[in-house]
């Protein structure tokens, strides 16, 4: 366990150390920017240095945690799991630290990022292929997607009702076409425009969460973080692959 990370210089053997926060940072801290052209901030999805900095000054000048390294590395429960799943105990200790910290942040003053477009989007065709259950076909009849619940997309403007679609089969190539265009949009992922789909805004005012709510963001991280894991794990084993 590192005593204090140097804050003036980027030691590689610390940062090799820091390889998990650094994975989780490109999706809770991401490089943030300004588009002069529509007068956003936005994001994209690798992180931002400048929270890398911030965790080590932090660390350096001790977070507050109530747990300490050596009960974590003396916590068989913990050490056994982690060395099943493959995992580097010594890069987790970090990790957790990361996550404890910016859950502090996040619940207690922190700025809520909105979704991107493409969380959005990928959130739609979601709630709709999950309610869709194939479609009818009998005889010379053309095919009508059905659902056993009722289904309906509202577009609301001035908080009226302005439009609405009931119809599945509708909604079913509304799905289609933006699951279309977000597998287009990963082809041209250099394109300025497709890029706004990755662009997040955040909320102007801070706010503080709950407990419960506090307990569930500090599990996701930890689910996001083994899912990027896997993912990675995933990549490597695929080019792998393409040598034999």
């Amino acid at each position: 366990m590192i005593d204090k990370f140097n804050i003036e210089t980027d030691i590689p053997e610390e940062n090799e150390l820091l390889d998990y926060v650094i994975q989780l940072m490109g999706e809770y801290c991401p490089y943030i920017d300004y588009d002069y052209d529509i007068g956003e901030f936005y994001s994209d999805r690798s992180f931002n240095p400048a929270s890398l900095y911030t965790f080590k000054n932090r660390y350096n000048n001790y977070f507050g945690i109530y747990f300490t390294y050596d009960k974590y590395m003396s916590d068989l429960d913990i050490q056994n799991t982690l060395k099943i799943r493959n995992i580097d105990s010594e890069k987790f200790w970090y990790l957790l630290l990361f996550i404890y910290d910016y859950c502090n942040g996040e619940c207690t003053s922190g700025y809520r990022c909105k979704k991107s477009s493409r969380e959005e989007l990928e959130d739609l065709i979601r709630a709709i292929d999950d309610n869709i259950k194939g479609y009818d076909y009998k005889g010379n009849k053309p095919f009508r997607m059905k659902s056993d619940k009722e289904l309906k997309l509202t577009l609301h403007i001035d908080n009226k009702q302005a439009f609405t679609i009931k119809n599945p089969d509708t909604l079913f190539f509304i799905s289609l076409f933006c699951n279309s265009c977000l597998i287009e949009s990963e082809k041209l992922d250099s394109n300025s425009f497709y890029k706004r789909m990755d662009h997040r805004s955040f909320e102007e005012f801070s706010s503080i969460e709950s407990n419960s709510y506090f307990i569930y963001f500090f599990a996701s991280m930890f689910v996001k973080f083994l899912s990027l894991i896997l993912n990675l794990k995933l990549r490597k084993e695929r080019i792998q692959e393409s040598y034999y």
